[in-house]
């Protein structure tokens, strides 16, 4: 599937404003949402490695929210993660030099998580913009396999599939952390 150029940069502005302004989204709609519900975003470091004809590694930060684990937060939502994410994919062991600058937003909930990327490979002669869909399974929303699609503008040039199978880590996020603290507040305060 081939997506027209003008189509592919309206998409990359609206995902652009919408991650710029993903953390005064609710402070802008009047609506209330209690503090002890949702905490603030944290950065992580990304790192990953995926396959589509080319092996490619994969750099980039996140930023990451979860429920505080504090007695008001909803059951369901301890085991909800969504992070923003903006990172480079490489070729590795190729003999020429591809990189695909990507910009993400990703939901995961327990064990299976969605996302979206725009993506633009590039070997700063030629681009090929695109969205790339993407499902995963993943551990906690630190260790994930995944699988996702390309759907790119003029990508003859690349000697790649559409289709990219993977695994990436999230390290520095305190995904485990809120877990001890919960226990630890339970056992301070037994009912």
């Amino acid at each position: 599937m081939v997506l027209d150029k003008k189509y592919m940069n309206s998409i990359k502005v609206l995902l652009i404003f919408s991650l710029l302004n993903i953390s005064q989204v609710h402070a802008q709609s009047g609506m209330e949402i209690p503090k002890t519900i949702i905490k603030h975003g944290k950065f992580a470091f990304m790192a990953g490695y995926n396959y589509n004809k080319v092996h490619w590694g994969e750099i980039g930060l996140v930023r990451g929210w979860r429920c505080n684990y504090d007695k008001e937060c909803y059951s369901f939502a301890e085991g909800l993660y969504y992070y923003a994410s903006l990172s480079s994919e490489f070729t590795i062991h190729d003999q020429k030099f591809i990189a695909c600058p990507k910009l993400g937003y990703h939901v995961e909930f327990l064990v299976l998580g969605i996302g979206l990327n725009v993506v633009d490979y590039t070997d700063f002669s030629s681009h090929a913009f695109g969205l790339r869909p993407e499902i995963d399974l993943s551990l906690s929303s630190a260790v994930g396999i995944y699988y996702s699609y390309n759907i790119l503008t003029k990508h003859d040039w690349l000697k790649t599939s559409n289709h990219n199978f993977g695994i990436k880590v999230i390290v520095g996020s305190g995904l485990y952390s809120p877990i001890y603290v919960k226990r630890q507040k339970r056992k301070q305060n037994p009912k």
